[in-house]
């Protein structure tokens, strides 16, 4: 039963079963039972009215596929054909997978004729609505049930046409309050109609196992079974012949029901195969949609696919992964998913995981995505959230989240430990997915989070001032703008960028990419009430989190390429600061030129160190930097703090320590630590000189523990770096908590020693110091977040405070 969660079972093509059942005790009911009301329509299905606009729908594609909330692995048990047994064999199977201490759920979603009430024993039963008001399943016999049968009398019939169905299956796919479940099976309704077709397009699948029986009828409709579920992009973990034969008490004889002879087993046997035969190649990948070939790449010791689509239902062609797999491994490995930066506008799928991927012995599979950027992934405005999809590259993300559920095991990954990691844009994307869907998604999709400089410009809703600005330019750009919000009679601007050719729109996209102030991009995340909910600053703080840890990481100097390098006056800092911010108060501007006042300073004006951190003294990260002093570093340290400094405080915080919670912070201040810098450390760039090379060993390791278990600890002589095992609080990362003895505690990532040289910060075009070995010594401490650079904590929670004026 482990290797189903795994998604890889694979049952023999054809298994001969005996009629079979379980033994069941008493059962035990958890949910009290309550008067049935009958009512008719107990989802509050509509009687009347208008129906939905289903050419708009259309014009959407086909429904996302996600997750249920809580649910590690969906597995559909199927029968194209009536009474063979198959709502028998997915009860058996969940008892079974229950008895063997796994968390078994299981719902029916045969509408017109449920059978799991009678077969758990538990008509006439009715499930009551927790404080969210959604239906909490029944249990018995260890088992979570949910069913149709539950909320209409037995003898009531169903006669719902098929747009009811679809949202009552939709109703109790995602309007069921489950609890944890490492496995829910579905027992579907006989056929490949409406319901099949909506829980195929509209749940993650790990896979289908198909019932049928010997006969001729039966089989038949069992290939169409196997090739809806090949159609749909599902794995087949194979078929059950149901009663095949009995065993006679009296005689002990066994006998064929339908005799040995009454279905061509062949064809039967070969429907599945077609489906789950593999190659004896191991650099080739049957994805169902596509045959893959990797190559091995002899000096890490790696198979690589690259360039495999994720995108099996539309035509975007820069929807693509790669996949770098360890050769020859033992077992199912942990998953490293990484998201690129570059403002949600630039960057690539073309990062180098090799380096990591050694230092971590080559103990996890990893994966990096290309997703839409620019225009092309976060147009918006009112016209694009009604007759389109806004933010298009975070949903990109969401579904190669998928793909990885659906698929890793292929390339030897878990899909049960995936880490999500990215920096800047792509550190924002992480945090972004554990905000998906209102933080409901459990660890379905990711089970950590590493979030390194995570990128959160202004967060503007959908249809906000700054958004529809951003699209009515690019409409312009493009040749798409009437002169009207909604073009004109007989099509939408939608419409024309749709037909527009893509060169147009290529540089459309350029032009007002580039358009807005220092520093900013045109086209960015937007809270879309779907996906992305609520802006951070908000949801972050209810702790409303996909995936159980967090690793949360900012550098010391994050703002030195963003913010224009004229201020040289304190009127030069505040009138930067309200054109930045236009949307803020009187009080607002007041506080922040209080909260970022700087004093003048001793230091020369290119200070030698990235930060002060708590050396006590009024040089702090707010007046003094490696990189300059006075009104420029202000505006430095303003814009590091609000745009990346603090959403990394935020999301650390969100990931309180709990039963399933757990967070870790860190900031990286090896000079000069502008934005960017850590990837020279962390085995995803090439290794910078100012980087020692037990420094880079270190920090990676960090990375890569916290890939394989959760926690970034490293061994105390790895911490220090020159062979003592004197005790490093790297050695034992303290998590990260608000309240309580050890509270936002940190590790500050640093060096001391060295050969001081000159360099040029190309993203800054400024010369500062740094040193490089030998003589390069670690130089890691634990530190308080809040008090650290003179009451950073603080400055983030003013942010925080007014965060729906920002917007962030």
């Amino acid at each position: 039963m482990d290797s189903l969660l795994h998604g890889c079972l694979r049952l023999p093509a054809v298994v001969r079963s005996h009629a079979f059942g379980i033994a069941l005790g008493r059962r035990a009911i958890s949910t009290s039972q309550c008067l049935r009301q009958g009512h008719e329509n107990p989802l509050g299905l509509p009687r009347s009215g208008t129906p939905p606009n289903l050419a708009a729908r259309m014009k959407r594609g086909l429904p996302e596929k996600r997750p249920i909330p809580n649910v590690t692995k969906i597995v559909a048990v199927s029968s194209a054909k009536g009474g063979v047994g198959k709502s028998t064999v997915a009860v058996n199977l969940a008892l079974a997978a229950a008895r063997q201490g796994v968390a078994t759920g299981i719902l029916d979603t045969d509408i017109y004729g449920p059978s799991i009430p009678t077969l758990l024993g538990l008509e006439g039963l009715e499930p009551e609505l927790d404080s969210n008001n959604r239906l909490m399943p029944l249990t018995a016999y260890g088992l979570r049930a949910m069913s149709m049968g539950f909320l209409v009398p037995q003898d009531s019939p169903i006669a719902w046409r098929g747009l009811m169905v679809q949202k009552a299956m939709n109703q109790l796919m995602f309007e069921v309050s489950w609890p944890k479940l490492d496995l829910l099976i579905l027992d579907l309704p006989p056929g490949t109609g409406d319901v099949q077709l909506t829980i195929a397009q509209s749940l993650v699948l790990a896979g289908a196992i198909i019932i049928s029986t010997p006969q001729d009828l039966a089989l038949r409709d069992a290939v169409r079974g196997v090739d809806f579920f090949k159609k749909t992009n599902v794995d087949i973990f194979g078929m059950v012949q149901n009663m095949s034969s009995f065993t006679c008490t009296g005689c002990g004889q066994n006998h064929d029901i339908f005799g040995l002879d009454a279905a061509p087993h062949d064809i039967l046997e070969g429907a599945v195969k077609r489906d789950t035969s593999s190659t004896n190649n191991p650099l080739q990948v049957d994805l169902g949609y596509e045959v893959y070939e990797g190559y091995h790449n002899a000096s890490f010791n790696l198979n690589t696919w690259q360039g495999i689509s994720f995108n099996t239902t539309g035509d975007e062609d820069c929807l693509f992964l790669s996949v770098y797999a360890p050769a020859n491994a033992s077992r199912p490995l942990p998953v490293f998913f990484w998201i690129h930066g570059g403002g949600y506008g630039a960057g690539d799928g073309s990062q180098d995981i090799g380096n990591i991927t050694r230092i971590g012995g080559n103990d996890f599979v990893s994966v990096v995505i290309q997703y839409r950027l620019g225009a092309f992934g976060f147009l918006s405005s009112d016209e694009v959230h009604q007759f389109g999809d806004t933010n298009g590259a975070i949903l990109d993300q969401h579904f190669a989240l998928q793909w990885v559920q659906q698929h890793i095991h292929k390339f030897g990954g878990d899909p049960r430990h995936v880490t999500i990691a990215g920096e800047s844009a792509g550190g924002g994307s992480v945090m972004l997915q554990a905000m998906a869907y209102g933080g409901m998604l459990g660890d379905s999709l990711f089970e950590n989070a590493i979030a390194s400089s995570p990128y959160l410009p202004m967060q503007y809703p959908y249809n906000g001032w700054q958004p529809s600005q951003a699209y009515y330019a690019f409409a312009q750009a493009a040749g798409c703008f009437p002169g009207r919000a909604y073009g004109n009679t007989s099509t939408t601007i939608l419409d024309c960028l749709r037909k527009a050719p893509t060169d147009v729109l290529q540089e459309a996209n350029a032009r007002i990419s580039g358009s807005g102030t220092w520093g900013t991009w045109a086209f960015l995340p937007v809270t879309d009430g779907e996906i992305i909910r609520e802006r951070p600053s908000s949801q972050l703080t209810r702790g409303q989190v996909n995936g159980k840890r967090v690793m949360s990481g900012n550098n010391a100097a994050e703002g030195t390429a963003f913010v224009i390098p004229n201020i040289s006056t304190d009127r030069d800092f505040e009138a930067w600061v309200k054109l930045e911010y236009p949307m803020l108060t009187a009080s607002d501007y007041s506080q922040i030129f209080t909260e970022y006042y700087a004093p003048a300073s001793n230091h020369s004006p290119v200070y030698p160190h990235a930060t002060c951190g708590d050396c006590g003294s009024d040089d702090t990260a707010v007046n003094v930097g490696s990189f300059i002093v006075g009104p420029q570093q202000r505006a430095y340290n303003l814009y590091a703090e609000t745009t990346f400094v603090c959403p990394s405080y935020w999301l650390a915080e969100a990931y309180q320590p709990s039963a399933d919670k757990a967070a870790y912070k860190y900031q990286y201040s090896v000079p000069a630590a502008p934005h960017g810098a850590d990837l020279a450390a962390e085995g995803l760039r090439g290794q910078a000189a100012n980087v020692g090379d037990a420094f880079y060993e270190a920090f990676t390791t960090m990375w890569a523990n916290f890939i394989r278990e959760g926690d970034p600890s490293i061994a105390n002589a790895l911490a220090n770096g020159n062979g003592s095992v004197s005790v490093n609080a790297a050695s034992d990362w303290p998590v990260y908590r608000t309240e309580g003895p050890g509270a936002y505690q940190m590790l500050n990532l640093n060096e001391t020693g060295g050969m001081p040289y000159s360099a040029q910060v190309v993203s800054s075009a400024a010369n500062v110091t740094q040193y490089e070995g030998p003589g390069l010594m670690n130089d890691i401490q634990a530190t308080n977040a809040y008090t650290w650079e003179g009451g950073r904590g603080a400055r983030c929670d003013f942010w925080k405070r007014i965060g729906s004026r920002v917007p962030e």
